[in-house]
């Protein structure tokens, strides 16, 4: 079998015996509401999407199959590129999840919705591709789940059912191997029964890859991993207050860690863009950012109220 060298968050790569080693980058990113009435803001994620360079990105808050063929021609098969493809559009109730994938390196194997009360979950499949591999043959396959909780500080419960719905769902899987589960969790703490309920519960743990679980909510002890939100004032849309939680994850099976299934995280690879741990209860461009550039940071500001 081939090996493949993960690092997530930011950066995963693969190792083959016979083909040298790929790096691949796995994003998540809320759109806050994309495009809505501002699709303009296409040129911000092209600007975020042309420094990160991610080969698999996945996205919430989508509102329309319009946007994710805008994402695709606007901001990711740009400048000659034509590598990147996407997962079918599916129009759930409130917005969406969506994947967009670098097609070089990776192919999309399924796909499926998962229904709960509030917004669907997403499963996506993908495998390694080189010429000598198929998805029917002995492989490297990342499953892949888009989620959005519902957001509120008095609707833990709902939390915590969406998150049960989904560890359901992974115990019936028949290749519960190499998991990503990422979004905007909207969770205030790492220790709120929503995100026990992501951790621990049913046949399948999954784990925070940077061992950073917490009370996160305006505490200045995470500020280094906060992702929400990247202003002080809410502009037409979005949240204001500046960086002070941490609500976008992503969450990933044992096997991410100790290479059981093909995935190596790479030490140090998962990150928060644009965060540089001096942004608590300031915006993602005051002060002066210098973990990105200024084009970024800007764009950052502009595209969403999280961080990818």
């Amino acid at each position: 079998m081939l090996k493949l060298i993960l690092g997530i968050g930011f950066v995963f790569s693969l190792l083959g015996p016979a083909f040298g080693q790929d790096t691949i980058r796995v994003m998540y990113y809320n759109l806050l509401n994309f495009p809505d009435e501002s699709p303009e803001r296409v040129s911000d994620l092209r600007q975020i999407l042309g420094y990160a360079q991610p080969d698999v990105l996945v996205v919430c808050e989508l509102q329309s199959s319009e946007g994710a063929d805008l994402i695709l021609n606007s901001a990711l098969n740009v400048w000659g590129e034509d590598k990147y493809e996407a997962a079918e559009y599916m129009d759930g109730p409130y917005t969406d999840n969506m994947l967009f994938y670098n097609s070089d390196l990776l192919g999309l194997l399924g796909q499926e919705e998962i229904p709960t009360d509030v917004r669907d979950h997403n499963e996506f499949q993908l495998y390694y591709k080189n010429p000598s591999l198929s998805a029917a043959s002995d492989t490297i396959y990342l499953n892949l789940y888009g989620l959005h909780l519902k957001a509120g500080s008095g609707v833990f419960n709902q939390r915590k059912e969406q998150a049960i719905v989904l560890k359901y769902h992974l115990n019936s899987l028949s290749n519960a191997e190499n998991i990503f589960v990422g979004g905007d969790f909207n969770f205030y703490s790492g220790n709120e029964s929503g995100c026990l309920a992501i951790r621990e519960t049913g046949d399948i743990n999954l784990f925070d890859p940077i061992a950073s679980i917490g009370d996160w909510n305006n505490n200045v002890a995470y500020a280094n991993i906060h992702t929400q939100s990247t202003r002080t004032a809410p502009l037409a849309d979005g949240a204001g207050g500046g960086m002070d939680d941490r609500f976008d994850l992503i969450f990933t099976t044992a096997d991410v860690f100790d290479n059981s299934n093909g995935l190596e995280l790479i030490e140090g690879s998962y990150q928060a863009l644009g965060q540089d741990g001096t942004r608590f209860n300031s915006t993602i461009t005051s002060p002066y950012n210098p973990s990105v550039p200024d084009s970024v940071s800007n764009a950052l500001y502009y595209m969403s109220d999280h961080l990818p």
